[in-house]
């Protein structure tokens, strides 16, 4: 699961398995889990989960709070207002629509009322303003979403 949350459809080059087998495996995950996988929500709870285990800091044995819990910590605050800093409110909207519409293109550019090339554009200019690609890079969008969550934006 890491690689797919880290790579998206690039995982099956990293994991040198066939596209179906990579499909068949995310299912089996998201039974045993309870996940819905399509859904960044579900897929930013499970990419931060990895990472604080990775990183030693949880463990199933911890008793650790919940995400709600994690997220309202005054150091989580303080951490998502620094992610979207560097957006003006035209831009922590279009994150915000992107974000609820699970970063389906066309579902944004609608939830905005504009075309789906507008929206990229938009889209565009917010990965200049983080420095970071939010179309390619899957842990952009998970930090985003935990970070519109941390103050309650979405």
């Amino acid at each position: 699961m890491t690689s797919w949350l880290t790579f998206d459809s690039g995982a099956r080059h990293h994991l040198k398995i066939h596209r179906n087998t990579l499909s068949a495996r995310l299912r089996v995950l998201e039974d045993l889990l309870g996940l819905d996988l399509t859904r960044v929500a579900d897929q930013s709870a499970a990419w931060l989960a990895l990472r604080l285990h990775a990183a030693g800091i949880a463990s199933p044995d911890a008793g650790a709070g919940s995400l709600e819990d994690l997220l309202a910590s005054p150091g989580a605050v303080v951490w998502a207002r620094s992610q979207l800093l560097p957006l003006d409110p035209a831009g922590i909207e279009t994150v915000r629509a992107w974000l609820r519409a699970d970063t389906r293109l066309p579902a944004t550019a609608s939830a905005l009322g504009i075309s789906a090339p507008a929206a990229r554009k938009r889209l565009a200019r917010i990965e200049r303003a983080l420095g970071r690609s939010l179309l390619h890079a899957p842990s952009a969008r998970h930090e985003l979403w935990l970070a519109m969550r941390a103050l309650d934006a979405l």
